[in-house]
C-alpha cells in the first residue's frame, strides 16, 4: 500500500504540472500496479513448487532407504556388529512332513528304583549312528512301568542289517554340568528291518546289576508277571517274593530248611527242592520237572537254582500247582533279570 501511496502521491504531482484527464491518470495507475504485482507472485509459484518437489523427493528416499537398513543392514559392516549377536529372524529348520519313521524304541522303566533320564546309543559297522537322550517333558523321574519313547527317521542313517543297542541313564538330574550315567551290564545285538518297532525292558534289581532286554518278538503276556498269590500257592509265592539273583547257598539254605539235592552239568553246579512230605522223584533226570507229581498234588513245589563260580544265584526257576486252577505253572528269574511266568498245563 505504501508503494501504491507513494505512486499515487508522485502522480498527482504530475497531474498538478501536466493536468492529465482524469481517466488517464486511472489507466496509468492500474497498467503501474500490474507491472508491479506481476512479478511478486511468479516469484511465490515458483517457490511453491520447489518445497514440494523436494518434500515428494525426500519422502522416496525414505521409503526406499528403510527396507535397506532394516533388512540387509548394507550400512553397517561386520566389525561394528556387537560380539555375540543374534541373527535377526533366523530361517526356521525345513522340515519334510513326510519324512517317515523306519524305528521306533520303546523302553519300560521295570527297575525297582525312579531313573531320571535315558540315553540310547546304536551302532552299526563300527560306527556311533545314533546317540539320542529322552527323558519325561515336565522334567519328572521315569518311575517304574513308564515307558519311554524313541523316534528314527529315514534321515537318521540306520541301515537294515546289524547293530548293537547300548542304553545308558541318569539316576538323578544333573546339577551344575556333572551327570553320571550307569549303562546295563549286557548290550542289546539285533538286526533291523526296514519300519519296525522294538520294545525294550529295563530291568534288575540294582545299578550294579540290570539288563536292557529285548522283548520284540517275545509273548509279553508270559513276561508281565504279577504278585503270585499265597492262596495260589504259598511256597511260590514265598520264593518270588524272598528270592533274588545273587543270593549265596547260605542265605538260601537260611530261607529254605528242608534239604535239597545238587548235582553238576555243563561246567556248573544246581541245586533241586521238592517241596512235598515223603516226597521221591521218580524221574532219573536231576533236572526233570515231575510234571504228573504236581498235577496230582504229590509234590507242590519244585525249586531249581542255577549257581555262578562264586557260589550265588544266577538264575532260578519254581514249577508249582495253581490251587485255584488246578494247572502247573512256571515262574523263573533269568540271568539278565528278567521274570517269566505261564501255564504248562491245559
Amino acid at each position: 500500500m505504501r508503494q501504491y501511496d507513494d505512486v499515487n502521491q508522485g502522480l498527482k504531482s504530475l497531474n498538478q504540472k501536466f493536468r492529465l484527464p482524469e481517466n488517464e491518470q486511472r489507466e496509468i495507475i492500474e497498467d503501474i500496479n500490474r507491472k508491479m504485482d506481476l512479478p511478486m507472485t511468479t516469484r511465490n509459484r515458483v517457490q511453491w513448487k520447489y518445497y514440494a518437489a523436494t518434500a515428494v523427493v525426500v519422502l522416496l528416499l525414505v521409503i526406499v532407504a528403510l527396507p535397506l537398513i532394516f533388512d540387509n543392514q548394507s550400512f553397517v559392516g561386520e566389525s561394528e556388529q556387537p560380539q555375540g549377536s543374534f541373527e535377526r529372524n533366523p530361517t526356521p529348520p525345513v522340515t519334510d512332513d513326510t519324512e517317515e519313521v523306519e524305528y521306533t524304541f520303546l523302553i519300560e522303566n521295570k527297575l525297582p528304583f525312579d531313573i531320571y533320564s535315558m540315553e540310547l546309543r546304536v551302532y552299526q559297522k563300527g560306527d556311533l549312528i545314533a546317540s539320542p537322550t529322552s527323558m519325561n517333558a515336565d522334567g519328572s523321574p521315569i518311575k517304574q512301568g513308564d515307558i519311554i519313547e524313541f523316534e528314527f527317521l529315514e534321515m537318521d542313517g540306520l541301515e537294515a542289517g546289524s547293530a548293537v543297542v547300548e542304553l545308558f541313564v541318569t539316576l538323578e538330574k544333573p546339577s551344575k554340568g556333572s551327570e553320571k550315567q550307569f549303562s546295563p551290564g549286557k548290550n542289546s545285538i539285533m538286526l533291523f528291518e526296514e519300519y519296525k518297532d522294538f520294545t525294550f525292558w529295563l530291568i534288575g534289581e540294582s545299578v550294579d546289576k540290570f539288563y536292557l532286554f529285548d522283548v520284540s518278538e517275545a509273548d509279553l503276556e508270559i513276561l508281565n508277571v504279577e504278585q503270585i498269590k499265597e492262596e495260589d500257592n504259598e511256597i511260590a509265592a514265598m520264593i518270588q517274593e524272598r528270592f533274588s539273583l545273587g543270593l549265596t547257598k547260605e542265605e538260601v539254605r537260611a530261607i529254605i530248611e528242608i534239604k535239597y539235592a545238587s548235582s553238576l552239568a555243563d561246567g556248573g553246579e544246581f541245586w533241586r527242592y521238592d517241596f512235598g512230605e515223603n516226597y521221591a522223584s521218580p524221574l532219573d533226570d536231576m533236572a526233570g520237572i515231575d510234571t504228573e507229581g504236581l498235577k496230582e498234588g504229590k509234590v507242590q513245589a519244585q525249586l531249581f537254582i542255577d549257581w555262578d563260580d562264586e557260589n550265588k544265584a544266577k538264575s532260578y526257576s519254581v514249577f508249582y500247582l495253581n490251587h485255584s486252577d488246578g494247572k502247573v505253572y512256571d515262574y523263573r528269574v533269568f540271568e539278565n533279570g528278567l521274570e517269566k511266568h505261564h501255564a504248562i498245563t491245559e
